[in-house]
């Protein structure tokens, strides 16, 4: 995964480096570090920010609810979505 497909899809989610953080149980300096391509995410988030872009929900709303519901949130809806 690229440092633009992963800075594109959190800005089309409308989150921040810390949203995406949070939901991915990394520190937000680990986001900045892969958006900046100096470090890659390991194969777990890597797999899991793949699935989330592939399945990303149209509606902000709902980005904001998987948000907030952090890692559960998220692994939930995408096993959901099959």
């Amino acid at each position: 995964m690229n440092p633009k497909e992963i800075r594109a899809f959190r800005a089309r989610m409308g989150w921040t480096q810390a949203d995406l953080a949070g939901a991915l149980d990394v520190s937000p300096a680990a986001v900045t570090l892969w958006e900046q391509g100096r470090r890659e995410p390991n194969r777990a988030n890597e797999a899991l920010l793949q699935k989330l872009i592939e399945n990303a929900p149209t509606d902000p709303a709902m980005g904001k609810v998987l948000i907030g519901g952090g890692i559960a949130a998220l692994l939930i809806y995408l096993m959901g979505r099959k």
